[in-house]
C-alpha cells in the first residue's frame, strides 16, 4: 500500500490518531521506514528511538513491541436500550426533496432515512418485529405518514414501504406546503399593514365601540379572491372540489375566517349580494323572509335561483 497518505503518528492521543490503524497500513512495508511518518520531537519519535536495533529490523518483533506500546482501544458498545433510543429518536426532516448521498450513490432524503432506519433496527436486533413501529413512525413527515397506512407486517417491511413511497407525491406536497408558507408570510405582511395604516388613522372613539370589525372587514376583502366561485357546472364543481383539498392541506386543523376563507359552492350566489339565505329576495334578511312566517307569495323556484 503507499504510504504517500499516511498521516503523522504522534502517539499521545491526538485527536483522530489511531496508532493501529497507523501500523495496519505501515505493515506491508519495512518498519524502518516507520521513523519517516512519525512526527518530530514526539511520543512516537521517543519510542522509536529507544528501541533496539533487531527490534527494527524485524517487523513481528517491531509489530509486537508497537503493540505493547499502544494497544487496540477498543470502543464502548452499545447498550441494547442505547441502540433502540437511537433508533427511535432518529427523524426525517422537512426537506423532503433534497439528494443526500450514501456510499457514493445519490438518493432521495426519504430513501436514505429508511435505509438506515432499517440499519438501526437490525443493530437493535428488532427488525422482525413491531413493537418500534409506531414511535419510529412519529419521526416521519405527515405526508409519508399518511401515504404508507398503519398495517405493517415487521419493521423491515415498514422502511421498505416508505423506500417505496413516489417522489411525485412528495413533490406535490412540499410545492403544496411552500405555497401555503407564502400564504401566511403574506397574510402576516398584509395584518402588519393595515395594523401601521390604522395606527395612523385619527379615527373618532366611542365608549363600547371596537376597531376590530373595520380591521376585518380590510382583512376579508383583501382574501375574498383566495378561491374565486366557480361556474355551477360539472367543470365548477371539479375544481370546486380541487379548492376544498386545497383548503385542506394549506389550513389544516383550522377554522374558517376572514384570512382563511372557504371556498363557495358553485350553486350558492356570490357574497354580498345581499340575497335572503331562505328565499333568495332581495328586499329583507332571512329572519325577516316571509316564506318562514308562511307566506308563500315572494317564494321562488330555487333551481330558478340556482
Amino acid at each position: 500500500m503507499s504510504l504517500q497518505n499516511i498521516t503523522m503518528l504522534y502517539g499521545d492521543g491526538h485527536e483522530g490518531e489511531s496508532p493501529q490503524d497507523f501500523s495496519n497500513i505501515l505493515a506491508d512495508n519495512r518498519p524502518a521506514k516507520f521513523k519517516y511518518y512519525v512526527a518530530v520531537e514526539s511520543y512516537a519519535m521517543e519510542w522509536y528511538t529507544e528501541l533496539k536495533k533487531e527490534v527494527k529490523e524485524k517487523w513481528n518483533k517491531f509489530g509486537a513491541a508497537f503493540d505493547v506500546r499502544w494497544p487496540l482501544i477498543l470502543a464502548t458498545a452499545k447498550t441494547q436500550e442505547e441502540k433502540e433510543e437511537e433508533m427511535t429518536v432518529y427523524k426525517l426532516k422537512e426537506d423532503l426533496e433534497a439528494k443526500k448521498t450514501l456510499g457514493g450513490v445519490e438518493m432521495w432524503s426519504h430513501d436514505l432515512w429508511s435505509r438506515e432506519v432499517l440499519c438501526l433496527t437490525k443493530r437493535a436486533g428488532v427488525a422482525s418485529g413491531k413493537m418500534y413501529i409506531a414511535v419510529v413512525q412519529k419521526g416521519l413527515p405527515s405526508i409519508i405518514q399518511d401515504k404508507i397506512g398503519t398495517s405493517f407486517i415487521d419493521l423491515q417491511d415498514f422502511t421498505t414501504k416508505v423506500h417505496e413511497m413516489p417522489i411525485v407525491e412528495i413533490t406535490d406536497y412540499v410545492k403544496k406546503r411552500k405555497r401555503d408558507k407564502e400564504r401566511q408570510v403574506k397574510t402576516e405582511r398584509e395584518i402588519a399593514e393595515l395594523h401601521s395604516a390604522l395606527a395612523m388613522l385619527h379615527l373618532p372613539t366611542y365608549d363600547g365601540v371596537s376597531l376590530k370589525p373595520q380591521l376585518s372587514k380590510l382583512l376579508g376583502c383583501s382574501h375574498i379572491d383566495d378561491y374565486p366561485k366557480k361556474a355551477n357546472d360539472e367543470a365548477g364543481l371539479a375544481a370546486y372540489e380541487e379548492q376544498r383539498r386545497d383548503w385542506g392541506i394549506c389550513h389544516p386543523g383550522r377554522w374558517v375566517d376572514y384570512v382563511t376563507p372557504y371556498p363557495l359552492h358553485p350553486s350558492t350566489v356570490l357574497t354580498c349580494t345581499g340575497e335572503c339565505f331562505s328565499c333568495g329576495m332581495n328586499i329583507h334578511l332571512v329572519h325577516d323572509c316571509p316564506i318562514l312566517a308562511g307566506d308563500t307569495s315572494l317564494a321562488i323556484d330555487l333551481k330558478e335561483k340556482i
